[in-house]
């Protein structure tokens, strides 16, 4: 194998399974061929639903959704430093599958933190269907299943990204979410869903 500019050899069981480009499949290791050019995948578990509902929100709020070579997926999301404790509750919640890599100062001048997720091809499979990943213009795409993925958790940590609390002397108390960001196609995909 060739990692940056060292080379070694890759020494596995018969049956551990080999992504081959070329045929577009897992191969086990006993059915290689000289001169495939293989890659392996570090094992990625099945997401439970709380991650499923936990990658929903921070999606739709504040996070981003980067795919790596069409195979898995990560959400990525900053926050400002005063709100650790935001992420720290994010992290437990998904048994350290979401959890704090970094740190970094905004182009506003805030210090930030970023967590991210686990890479996980389930995660890649989850969102293929219901949205696009980020794009080179950084903007995101929402396709119509989305919002039938929308779970309590999942709004109230989109709220916790994009929305506000409204409050009026004459009228009650309103929970809005900002949705500015996406299309006017998008917004209707949104707005539909009735619940």
């Amino acid at each position: 194998y060739i990692r940056g500019d060292k080379k070694g050899t890759q020494t596995s069981t018969f049956n551990h399974k080999y992504w081959v480009d070329e045929r577009q499949e897992w191969v086990m290791a006993q059915d290689l061929q000289v001169g495939d050019i293989v890659s392996t995948l570090f094992p990625s578990s099945v997401l439970t639903s709380i991650q499923k509902e936990v990658a929903v929100g921070s999606f739709l709020g504040d996070g981003c959704l980067l795919s790596f070579h069409n195979k898995v997926a990560e959400i990525q999301e900053a926050k400002k430093k005063e709100h650790i404790d935001y992420l720290n509750f994010i992290s437990k919640l998904t048994s350290n599958w979401f959890y704090i890599c970094d740190e970094k100062t905004s182009g506003y001048g805030s210090d930030m933190i970023i967590g991210r997720t686990k890479r996980a091809a389930d995660l890649y499979n989850y969102f293929k269907n219901i949205s696009t990943f980020e794009n080179k213009d950084n903007s995101r795409r929402l396709l119509e299943g989305i919002i039938d993925k929308v779970t309590p958790l999942s709004l109230a940590l989109w709220y916790c990204g994009d929305g506000y609390l409204v409050h009026s002397d004459n009228q009650n108390d309103r929970a809005l979410l900002a949705i500015c960001r996406y299309t006017q196609k998008e917004d209707r995909i949104i707005i539909k869903k009735k619940n």
